[in-house]
């Protein structure tokens, strides 16, 4: 797994944690302006995601998929 991938997995993972059991748009969007300011070593990846990935991202968690499956998604791992 490459640094890129794992970083990815873990801020995903630190967002669905935040969003809560019954995702929406406007909680993934609150949690989502929030969550990089929690992720200490990760903060400017974790805005760059967020900044360029945010509407797929909100779309996958929605959709019910794994951290790992939307940082597939997102080109930062490989399938």
């Amino acid at each position: 797994m490459s640094i890129n991938c794992w970083s990815c997995t873990k801020i995903i993972q630190k967002l669905e944690k935040m969003v809560g059991k019954q995702p929406d748009k406007d909680s993934i969007a609150q949690a989502a302006s929030r969550v990089c300011s929690k992720m200490r070593l990760l903060t400017g990846l974790c805005k760059k995601i967020m900044k360029t990935f945010l509407r797929r991202i909100s779309k996958d968690i929605m959709a019910g998929k794994t951290p790992n499956e939307i940082c597939v998604d997102i080109k930062m791992c490989k399938p």
